[in-house]
């Protein structure tokens, strides 16, 4: 009965152990799944980590070309300010120039002026007195020649035997200035032309002079 009862212990020991092991397999076989899970998790969290890496890639490549393309448009900008300084400075040499040349041009021009200035008085000295000489030398040759310039008083004598006569009255030569045209007056009581009988006509007859050209 001991034996017996003894198998029978060992019967549900033996069976409280095979529950046991089933117990243990189901949870292995749960670990499993929960160690898969937890790899799917790892892999999903490792991709997304993947990703974000990516983005951050691309993010430091965009962010990178951008740097590049505002430092190129910067270095383009300083270029062209430096192009645009050299020019100012090209110009200022450029005016300096310019401006020398406009002194040195005026002082020439000064000491031209000046040296006009004493060779125009020089010239008017000698004009004066080639004008003065000539003047005297005109006096001479018609105080010689008993010549009249005016102011001259020209009178007529016998106007009445001149008209009854109805003959040409002519004065003496004279010269309108020193130097000048030699002429005489010529007086017609009676008048002549379309004046005939009603006017008297008065004509400045032109002679050769002594200052006439040959």
């Amino acid at each position: 009965l001991q034996a017996f009862r003894d198998g029978d212990l060992v019967k549900q020991q033996g069976e409280e152990l095979k529950v046991q092991r089933n117990q243990i397999k189901q949870q292995g076989e749960q670990v499993k799944k929960d160690r898969a899970q937890v790899k799917q998790q790892g892999d999903q969290v490792k991709k997304h980590e993947e990703h974000i890496n990516q983005l951050q890639e691309v993010r430091a490549y965009q962010d990178g070309k951008q740097i590049k393309q505002q430092a190129d448009q910067t270095k383009q900008q300083v270029d062209q300010i430096k192009q645009e300084v050299d020019q100012f400075k090209q110009q200022g040499d450029q005016i300096k120039k310019q401006v020398d040349q406009i002194r040195i041009d005026k002082a020439l021009m000064k000491d031209h002026i000046k040296h006009q200035g004493v060779q125009m008085r020089e010239d008017r000295t000698l004009i004066k007195q080639q004008m003065k000489q000539k003047d005297d030398e005109i006096k001479a040759v018609m105080k010689l020649n008993k010549l009249f310039v005016p102011p001259i008083d020209v009178a007529m004598e016998d106007f009445g035997g001149h008209k009854k006569a109805d003959s040409t009255w002519y004065s003496h030569p004279f010269y309108s200035h020193l130097g000048g045209y030699k002429m005489l007056l010529a007086v017609y009581p009676n008048g002549i032309g379309e004046g005939k009988g009603t006017h008297v006509s008065v004509f400045a007859h032109l002679m050769k002079g002594e200052f006439d050209d040959d």
